[in-house]
């Protein structure tokens, strides 16, 4: 999935391998959830559902939180180091 958004966004193409490497490169790395649904507590489930994450959405579209900008600086450094 973030190898087609990486290239309808940025016109970059990789492999979900470059796509590994270059997040780690650029301080992400992988994690995995360490509970199960057996833990998990409905109540706050539909809290999250219904009032967290929809406040979350709104601050995405309203530019609050950019979660991609180290994706964006690395492509706008990435385009501009080809153009010369």
């Amino acid at each position: 999935m973030l190898v087609s958004w990486i290239e309808q966004r940025f016109q970059q193409s990789f492999t979900e391998k470059g796509v590994s490497k270059l997040l780690k490169r650029l301080g992400f790395s992988y994690t995995k959830a360490t509970y199960t649904l057996a833990h998990a507590n409905p109540v706050e489930q539909k809290a999250f559902r219904e009032i967290t994450l929809p406040k979350l959405k709104e601050q995405i579209v309203e530019g609050q939180i950019d979660h991609f900008h180290r994706l964006r600086n690395w492509a706008r450094h990435s385009s501009r180091s080809r153009r010369m």
